[in-house]
């Protein structure tokens, strides 16, 4: 009878542990995708396409490797089980090109969330807790869920007194997914 309550204690443990990881997952397969020429202001969307060369890049903080996005692992394995959840992420700005070519500015440093899946090493252990450490490169294919927002454009032209504007993904939640 014991076993039973510990097997059944585990797997609804196991159960909420993976539902609260693929929240994320769950919310980006809902939302369809949106092409950069259909974005309108004040919408929340996902935008999938590739993450476009730039000069902008940031130091990931376990190997100081550059890159347009980071994520860290925690990954332990406790009791049988192996625990991977995303300790912490970041990302600079960058360039987004859908498959019909059309391009949007990314705001990723306010990205709340980074899931980047390449490049990954294991850089660091912490109290036998191994830190994992993934990047996001130009090239690489992603899925951006944010709010479409309007802001100026330093290098835009204009008609008259307006300013020129661009439209831009940012806000809450901002987030950057592996696309699928």
């Amino acid at each position: 009878m014991g076993a039973f309550v510990i097997a059944a204690v585990a797997g609804v443990a196991w159960r909420y542990g993976a539902a609260r990881s693929a929240q994320w997952s769950n919310v980006a397969a809902r939302l369809p995708a949106t092409r950069v020429g259909e974005l309108a202001e004040g919408r929340q969307v996902k935008v999938v396409g590739v993450v476009e060369e730039q000069g902008e890049r940031v130091p990931a903080p376990l190997t100081q490797r550059p890159c347009v996005g980071w994520t860290i692992r925690a990954v332990a394995a406790r009791g049988g089980w192996v625990l991977d959840r995303v300790s912490r992420s970041g990302a600079c700005d960058f360039w987004l090109r859908d498959d019909e070519g059309g391009r949007v500015r990314v705001h990723g440093g306010r990205a709340a969330l980074v899931v980047a899946s390449g490049n990954a090493v294991s850089a660091a252990r912490e109290e036998g807790i191994v830190q994992r450490e993934s990047l996001l490169l130009p090239g690489d294919r992603v899925a951006v869920i944010a709010m479409v927002r309007r802001e100026l454009d330093p290098g835009g032209v204009t008609m008259y007194r307006e300013p020129p504007t661009r439209l831009v993904l940012d806000g809450v939640p901002l987030w950057l997914l592996p696309a699928s």
